[in-house]
């Protein structure tokens, strides 16, 4: 029988979707057995194995759709990634390293003046609280959720959290215009040597195919440089298949061809390439200028670099953490998970009710 597990839970920092538990019985571990040491402080098995179920409902919810379209096996944590390690395995070993960083920012937040506000902490007992009550005793038993185990894991989210907003806060973080300039082009490309039918078995052109499809890129060319509509002329000219893309891309993109980024650096606003031929690719390219300076595009991409550079100083100073920590895994209970059976996930941002 299909037994329910909801994770419609909202706080401060963190979002759970809800998530359906397949089939099977209950976690097999002790909830006050020792996961791992940190600075000889004993970090619960209970809370590092929700934490890792938690990860495995996350993961199965993305998994579970190519499993669906028949690209992955079931048993897809069984599979061997790198010699000797399963995807579990790997998994699992990402999941105690984001443990560790937990509790480390839980161990260095008195540095920060971090804490948890009692606004926070009455949200986490609320959601922790709902989470218990709605969710069926089999589906709780699988997960090894407890009252505990899911305040535990919101308060290190919370946490860690807080304690990223404090340690990017010590640096300057400054990103010029210059590197995040974006230009917008819109193009057309068509492949020349080769197409994927619709079983996904790879065709190739004949040379007079491939002549025919460079003259029709041709033609839409000079029709376009007649001053015709782009994307009325790709649908005229190649079909219903073709359609033209717009995009922005700075000064460090590198999934533009050479020969395409200097053709597009001497273009005005609204003027068109020559056709290029990307030949690594087998593909032909027209690109049109939109915009030599993108405001939108570029305030973004400012935004996303700003965020990169924070993210690289907090990652330095956890790995500063990490260097100088006493850390030990207590493997004998940490073989303990699995990630058995699958989890169905359904993604919302509320409370949300499902099959009991």
């Amino acid at each position: 029988m299909k037994k329910s597990m909801k994770l419609g839970v909202k706080t401060a920092a963190v979002i759970l979707g809800a998530v359906t538990l397949m089939s099977g019985c209950g976690s097999s571990i002790a909830p006050d057995e020792v996961a791992a040491t940190l600075n000889g402080t004993d970090i619960k098995a209970g809370t590092a194995n929700f934490i890792a179920k938690y990860n495995q409902a996350q993961m199965d919810g993305m998994y579970g759709m190519y499993v669906q379209s028949g690209y992955m096996a079931e048993d897809y944590w069984n599979q061997e990634v790198t010699t000797g390690s399963s995807m579990q395995d790997s998994s699992k070993s990402n999941i105690m390293d984001s443990i560790e960083e937990y509790y480390l920012c839980d161990q260095k937040k008195g540095n920060y003046k971090v804490e948890v506000t009692e606004e926070e902490q009455k949200k986490i007992s609320e959601a922790a609280k709902k989470f218990m009550e709605d969710n069926s005793s089999r589906a709780i038993r699988q997960s090894g959720a407890s009252i505990e185990t899911v305040s535990e894991m919101l308060r290190l989210m919370t946490v860690q959290k807080h304690v990223y907003d404090a340690v990017t806060d010590e640096t300057d973080i400054e990103v010029s215009d210059e590197d995040a300039a974006q230009k917008a082009i819109s193009y057309l490309t068509v492949a020349i040597d080769s197409y994927y039918d619709d079983n996904q078995n790879k065709i190739e052109y004949t040379e007079e195919e491939s002549k025919e499809l460079r003259e029709k890129v041709d033609n839409v060319k000079l029709r376009v440089d007649a001053g015709d509509d782009f994307d009325t002329v790709v649908k005229e000219v190649m079909g219903e298949k073709y359609s033209v893309t717009s995009r922005t891309f700075g000064k460090d993109e590198a999934d533009l061809a050479d020969n395409v980024l200097e053709a597009i650096s001497s273009l005005k606003e609204g003027e068109y390439t020559d056709v290029l031929e990307v030949e690594d690719a087998g593909q032909l390219w027209l690109v049109r200028l939109d915009s030599e300076y993108d405001e939108e595009a570029t305030k973004a991409k400012k935004e996303e670099l700003i965020t990169e550079k924070k993210d690289e100083y907090y990652t330095s100073k956890i790995d500063e953490w990490k260097k100088d920590a006493e850390w030990k895994v207590n493997e004998d209970v940490w073989a303990k998970v699995k990630f058995s059976p699958l989890f169905n996930v359904v993604s919302n941002e509320s409370d949300t009710t499902t099959d009991q």
